[in-house]
């Protein structure tokens, strides 16, 4: 059974979908609709929560508070030199901007594909914080299931160098970890290769 989380934020939704072996998108904006799908095997295991607001729009409805505030102080104290539609037009760019200021507040989570430089991005909050770290839980978890079951077992028709490099694969992906390395090279890969050819990794990260 497939898990799905529903996103929305202003005019976007996004539905996220996990099937047997990828996680499939699809993206509704005004006037456009996108559908992507990803393979377990481009999924990364890096994850980034990212909230910041856009500083722009922010610095903007900063400035027309402050004319705002001028102008209405000055219509209150003399309103024949300014009239009220001034003030009202400056409280409206000022809500406004405002708005833009939420709208594109960054309040995201990213999931990084394997190459570390694309990434597919979730709303934070959306529907809950909890609901989309759950969700992301069970992509791993799936995609753990899938890439195991799929580079990690027993296969006679491969040979010792095929099965230790899969084991690399897994291993540099963050899929599985030093322990979990050791124990299957002592399960699936066979003794009298492992000991004649042999093979070291070392940690990409160093």
């Amino acid at each position: 059974m497939s898990a799905i989380l529903k996103q929305r934020n202003f005019l976007v939704t996004r539905i996220f979908e996990i099937s047997d072996r990828s996680l499939k998108i699809r993206i509704w904006k005004p006037l456009n609709y996108l559908e992507e799908e990803f393979t377990f095997e481009e999924l990364g295991t890096k994850v980034v929560k990212i909230q910041k607001p856009d500083w722009k729009n922010v610095i903007v409805a900063g400035a027309m508070l402050f004319i705002s505030s001028i102008f209405f102080y000055s219509y209150l104290t003399n309103s024949k030199e300014t009239p009220l539609y001034e003030v009202l037009i400056c409280i409206g760019i000022l809500l406004l901007f405002v708005l833009f200021a939420i709208v594109f507040h960054k309040n995201e989570t990213h999931l990084f594909l394997f190459d570390n430089l694309r990434y597919i991005t979730f709303y934070l909050k959306s529907p809950n914080k909890k609901a989309v770290d759950d969700f992301i839980l069970q992509i791993h978890k799936k995609q753990k299931e899938f890439l195991l079951g799929k580079y990690a077992r027993v296969d006679t028709y491969l040979s010792s160098e095929v099965l230790s490099n899969n084991l690399k694969w897994l291993w540099e992906k963050g899929i599985i970890d030093n322990n979990e390395l050791e124990n299957f090279r002592r399960e699936i890969v066979p003794r009298p290769t492992d000991s004649s050819i042999g093979f070291k990794f070392t940690n990409p990260s160093n």
